[in-house]
């Protein structure tokens, strides 16, 4: 093929050989650094002298390629082979300026700032080297694959611009300016392209020979095209790495050539250019449509853009809402390849998943027919057959996974990539899209599909017909996740929801509900008698059904707000679930107003700022250790999910800042206003989520429903012909307006009065459902009184309801009364065994509900609650019914109820001679204490005052020679002869502060050898068969290592113990711990006892003593897992004389770790119990302290498994001896 420099008059095409051009992101004539500054206006979201050349894609017509772009003004196109899954970068343009003044890159201007326009790049640029602005728009090309581009310059100038390139990419988002992907010009990515010379005005060329990254040939014919509405001149220069414009000007065209374009522009003149990759069957017709009007072509892609970012528009007094609606409407287009939902536009971007949860964002956007298409393609092919199939945990994934003949892949069933059981999520897509459509005919034609559905997960997720079903892979959070036949709330929800609309399908087909109705409240009747924890007020996540059977009460996220969104859990469960969340789970709430630095993703100075003050809340989905892939993470999806429920009761201003946790993601994180899903599970907060998953399906359609369903509250029933409005805007906001493609409604509110107006493009009965303001309202529609119009009670709140004649627009107007409502005034701590009042300002107190158990004799009279605290130490909620003048609801008694006396604020002085702590009053009125404190044999007399609430300071002085030892002593007030508090000091370093100690010190390290029953080394080697689920389900690998995540990663294979070893040899069969704890061990063979539920080992040994001691410490080593999280796996049972014990009970994660740090897909910090005992590389011990109400006779320890799957070690017992 012939070379040229010669001039290229409106098109011109290039091509390449395996290895060619990548043009980017640095040169050598790097301006000044300026931090970066991003915020955001009405316009977009806006980055001032940004750093990244590839943080944001720009989706095209909806065939997977994408346009790779960022911060800065250039363009590439990404072009994807589908049947290698291979991209390939190609028709990189990066522009510059020459002019008398200098030479310099558009990305290299003293003042660049780019706005995200939903959809499209809006670049303007400032530079001392030329007069004026020069703007640069960028939109994706459509319906062709690439891009178009707009050049305007306000005072004349002569644009350069490179062009070319291709360069195979992996099957991921690494644009994301993560570094992994080279910026700048790189010359040896330009190695053998050859720029055809034009023919008849057009050149362009075929690619052959490009090969995917993996070296095999992707045997497609690609041709790159640059079209032009102005000539330009162009020449090939040589591309050096690194080159700044005016160097690449000047380099002749040798093995790495690159083709570089002139043309002038005068004041406010315009330059149009398409790349474009045509369709290979029709590549000539293609191009010369597009050469017809090149600058109509951008103004057409331009139109569609904004048609597609206006899906969702909102007009409200918070800008990154309005601009959330838009950029999510175009993210959410960018998944659609017909005839289904993508997983992500970009990594994960093919066919095969029906979720996660991205069905909803499409039915807030209007388009229905791709969610019907979605559904249906993953209804036809649904499992057929297989009805005599049974379980089959398959060999090959180490008994973690259900294998290929397994009833997981029989009739009905919509199992994806093997594994993740989509059925539960598939039905309740359905669900959703009938209430926005009522298209009762489609719902009838998905009948039998429905019904099989179900079917399916009666018989293999209810194996044992108990109406509790097991979770199968069956969430966004579901990796890494497993029951082992366990009966789980978030299964049995999705089927109460499937069983509810199955109902509704089969009266439209002519056939009975009752099977399906019978079986939802068969559902919510076992969930509330099975998994509700009274006391706690949430749900189980599951109940065992193997070994203790035990209920798992440390609930994920997907536990809280399932049951609600699926309707299994009524307002009072509702409410206390998403308290619990509030103390239950880890929580990070904090305020942002004014420039903020950014965390890590950008240089030092970057900064970030909103219009508006940013009040934030983010949730971690459980308490669960310890941290691989989906567990313990903070993900906007289940954020938006949670923020749901606060909205469905009416708590707007709590629901608010767990929105805004995620909206602000779209500021704050690279992938401006773009969505991740996290960054590789981490404990700080404010790095999660970055560069992993852009624009994931999950984080969409939770984001878009959310915005509709529960900011805006829009509640669609249109097989009923009715419309839910519930506004759920902060207190604060004076107006709201939202369209979408059926329904629009505006909110305004005016002093006392909130008129709503609604608009729907078909008849319906719209009822508005609003947070009263006051006690009473008068109600108004369409200007006349509502005569049909009732006050109903709500917890925090009433709530007024009024419901309009059917029709296609409707104003109400709500004037809230003047008289205040009902308000609760109660101390937030209540003192156990004493009274408790609650006052009513502005009403009555009239009944109680007390779910968890928390008072006993409450009574209400008038303005005023008493009762007695007898709940168990903790936080709980109870609700007392209040009554105004004209409105009565529930007001919840939020509690924290403590002991009447707490010791609090343990300190031992650096010394170790002085004990310093708090004695706190948490009861109603002041209290004068008399009494003893005692800590390891010394008293003092304590006589103080101390007001409600209040903490008053004590001091206990401590010698050497008293009973004070390492780990935990405790620390005790008495009255009368009876302990009133107790507390514990934890010293483990105690002899580092106090060597006299260490000196006067004497344990007895007890021989405990005869029980060794294994070598801690071989754990992980052997195989745990049994027991095992003999149900559908996932389970953790036979080595315990793996699960079905990880089911190919290499087992560990034998623990390293070299540290530990060599500490016994060199000791004479003795370790001794940094704390100066001896403990007898074995070095090689035989160093441990093992207990566990697995028929490997026993369930209890005793070790017998027969010893005094005050104290008992245990060195331990165990195997455990995140799914025996929150529930005793292992117990230690002191025998003491007579009847008398102290027992040790090992729950993870608060007192037992894993007791290996190399786990696979170790997703966050390892949060070792302390103080842990380096064994060897990766491998530790923990050490336990065990200290006896009275010196005395040790006779035995046993040593008992609990939980499945877990394996409790001992390795070493020693006594501290009584003095």
């Amino acid at each position: 093929m012939r070379k040229t420099r010669s001039a290229v008059r409106k098109t011109l095409a290039i091509c390449a050989g395996a290895a060619v051009l990548l043009l980017g992101a640095a040169g050598s004539q790097a301006k000044e650094t300026k931090p970066m500054i991003r915020t955001i206006d009405a316009n977009g979201f806006l980055t001032q002298d940004g750093e990244k050349f590839w943080s944001r894609p720009l989706y095209g017509p909806n065939r997977r390629m994408f346009v790779p772009a960022g911060e800065v003004p250039h363009a590439s196109f990404m072009w994807f082979e589908a049947q290698t899954r291979a991209f390939v970068r190609c028709g990189h343009f990066l522009p510059g300026i020459v002019s008398a003044r200098g030479t310099k890159w558009l990305y290299q201007a003293d003042d660049v700032t780019a706005t995200y326009d939903p959809g499209m790049l809006r670049f303007v640029c400032k530079d001392p080297v030329w007069d004026g602005e020069v703007r640069m728009d960028l939109v994706p090309l459509a319906p062709g694959d690439g891009y178009t581009v707009r050049m305007v310059a306000t005072a004349p100038v002569e644009l350069v611009f490179a062009f070319g390139g291709f360069l195979c990419m992996p099957d991921k988002d690494r644009y994301q300016g993560t570094g992994e992907v080279p910026g700048g010009i790189v010359a040896e990515l330009y190695t053998g392209a050859e720029y055809a010379a034009p023919e008849d005005g057009l050149a362009s060329t075929t690619l052959k020979n490009v090969t995917d990254t993996k070296g095999q040939p992707l045997n497609v014919p690609l041709r790159v095209v640059l079209l032009s509405d102005r000539t330009t001149t162009a020449a090939l220069q040589e591309a050096k790495t690194g080159a700044a414009l005016a160097e690449l000007l000047q380099a002749a065209s040798g093995a790495n050539p690159v083709q570089v374009h002139r043309v002038a522009l005068g004041g406010n003149e315009s330059l149009h250019l398409i790349v474009v990759v045509p369709q290979a069957d029709r590549a000539d017709a293609e191009i010369g449509e597009l050469r017809k009007d090149i600058a109509g072509t951008f103004d057409r892609c331009e139109e569609r853009v904004q048609e597609i970012s206006h899906r969702v528009v909102s007009e409200t007094p918070d800008t990154l809402v309005d601009l959330a609606g838009r950029s999510l409407s175009v993210s959410m287009d960018g998944l659609w390849v017909p005839p289904v939902f993508m997983h992500g536009p970009i990594r994960w971007g093919w066919p095969g998943l029906v979720g996660w949860r991205m069905a909803y964002g499409s039915d807030v956007c209007g388009t229905y027919d791709r969610t019907a298409s979605h559904l249906r393609h993953y209804g036809d092919t649904q499992a057929k057959g297989g009805l005599d199939r049974k379980p089959h945990a398959d060999p090959k994934s180490g008994l973690t996974r259900q294998a290929q003949d397994s009833i997981l892949f029989s009739d009905g069933s919509v199992v994806n990539w093997g594994v993740y059981n989509m059925t539960e999520l598939w039905l309740n897509f359905i669900a959703h899209y009938y209430d926005w459509t009522g298209d009762k005919e489609w719902l009838k034609a998905m009948w039998p599909a429905i019904r099989a559905g179900l079917a399916f997960e009666k018989r293999a997720m209810d194996m044992d017909g108990d109406s509790l079903y097991e979770n199968h892979a069956n969430t966004y959070i579901t990796d890494a996740h497993w029951h082992s036949g366990g009966n789980c709330t978030q299964a049995s929800s999705y089927v109460y929801a499937g069983c509810m609309v199955a109902a509704e399908a089969a009266k439209l087909a002519g056939e009975s509900p009752e099977p399906y109705l019978t079986e939802a409240a068969r559902i919510r009747d076992a969930m509330n008698q099975v998994l509700w924890i009274r006391e706690k007020g949430v749900f189980a996540e599951w109940k065992d059904t193997l070994g203790e059977k035990l209920l798992h009460p440390e609930p994920e996220l997907g536990s809280v707000y399932l049951p609600v969104h699926c309707g299994v859990a009524d307002e009072f469960q509702a409410y206390q679930m998403v308290r619990w969340t509030e103390w239950g789970l880890p929580n990070h709430e904090f305020e942002e107003q004014g420039p903020q630095p950014f965390d890590g993703h950008y240089k030092p100075g970057a900064t970030y700022t909103f219009p508006q003050p940013m009040r934030v809340r983010e949730v971690k989905s459980s308490n669960w250790r310890p941290i691989m892939l989906t567990v313990h993470e903070c993900s906007p999806g289940e954020l938006m999910d949670l923020a749901r429920v606060y909205y469905r009761l009416g708590l707007a201003d709590r629901a608010f800042p767990l929105v805004k946790a995620v909206l602000r993601c779209m500021v704050n994180l690279p992938t401006v206003g773009g969505l991740v899903i996290r960054d590789r599970n981490t404990e700080t907060w404010s790095r999660s989520w970055a560069h992993n998953d852009v624009d994931h399906c999950d984080t969409l359609g939770t984001s878009l429903q959310c915005l509709a369903e529960g900011l805006f509250g829009i509640r669609p029933r249109l097989a009923e012909d009715t419309l839910e409005i519930q506004p759920g805007f902060p207190s604060e906001w004076d107006h709201a307006r939202i369209q979408l493609r059926d329904v629009s409604y505006s909110f305004r509110r005016e002093g006392s009065t909130d008129t709503c107006s609604v608009s729907t493009t078909r008849p319906v009965s719209v009822r508005l459902r609003l947070a009263l303001r006051g006690d009473g309202a008068t109600v108004k529609v369409n200007g006349e009184p509502a005569a049909a119009a009732k006050f109903v009670p709500g917890i925090g709140h009433a709530f007024v309801e009024v419901a309009a004649p059917m029709g296609t627009t409707v104003e109400f107007a709500v004037t809230h009364a003047t008289e205040p409502l009902p308000t609760l005034a109660y101390a937030p701590v209540a003192a156990r065994g004493l009274a408790f009042t609650a006052n009513c300002d502005s009403g009555t107190i009239g009944e109680m509900r007390d779910p968890q158990g928390v008072f006993a004799e409450a009574q209400g009279a008038g303005g005023r609650l008493t009762a007695k605290v007898t709940g168990a130490v903790g936080n709980h909620t109870a609700f007392a019914r209040v009554k105004g003048r004209v409105v009565e609801f529930w007001q919840p008694v939020d509690v924290e109820v403590r002991e009447p006396l707490d010791i609090v604020d343990i300190n031992l002085a650096a010394d170790a001679r002085r004990l310093d702590l708090g004695l706190r009053n948490n009861g109603p009125e002041a209290r004068e204490v008399r009494g003893t404190l005692a800590c390891a044999g010394r008293k003092s007399a304590v006589q103080v005052r101390i007001e409600p609430g209040q903490t008053a300071p004590l001091t206990l002085a401590v010698q050497p020679g008293d009973a004070l030892v390492p780990g935990r002593n405790p620390v005790t007030l008495s009255m009368a002869d009876k302990v009133v508090s107790q507390a514990r000091l934890e010293c483990w370093d105690l002899f580092n502060r106090d060597a006299a100690r260490q000196a006067s010190g004497a344990f007895e390290p007890v021989d405990i050898s005869a029980q060794f029953n294994d070598n801690l080394a071989l754990v992980h080697t052997h195989e745990y068969l049994a027991p095992r689920s003999p149900y559908c389900s996932l389970e953790v690998a036979v080595d315990l290592y793996r699960e079905w995540c990880s089911q190919y990663v290499k087992t560990c294979g034998e623990l390293n113990l070299d540290v530990f070893k060599a500490a016994v040899a060199k000791d004479d069969g003795v370790l001794r711990t940094e704390p100066g704890i001896p403990f007898r061990a074995a070095g090689d063979g035989k160093n441990i006892v093992f207990v566990s539920q697995w028929e490997n080992f026993p369930k209890r040994v005793s070790i017998p003593v027969g010893r005094p001691a005050s104290h008992v410490y245990l060195l331990m080593a165990s195997v455990t897992n995140p799914m025996q999280s929150g529930v005793v796996n292992g117990r230690v049972v002191v025998k003491l004389g007579g009847e008398e014990q102290e027992v040790l009970e090992l729950v993870n994660p608060q007192n037992l770790s894993w007791c290996i740090t190399n786990y696979p897909h170790r997703y966050g910090p390892l949060n070792l119990v302390q103080p842990a005992v380096k064994l060897g590389e990766n491998v530790f011990a923990t050490l336990y302290s065990i200290p006896l109400r009275t010196p005395q006779r040790v006779e035995s320890l046993e040593l008992e498994a609990v939980s499945i799957e877990s394996v409790i070690g001992l390795m070493g017992v020693t006594l501290a001896p009584a003095k």
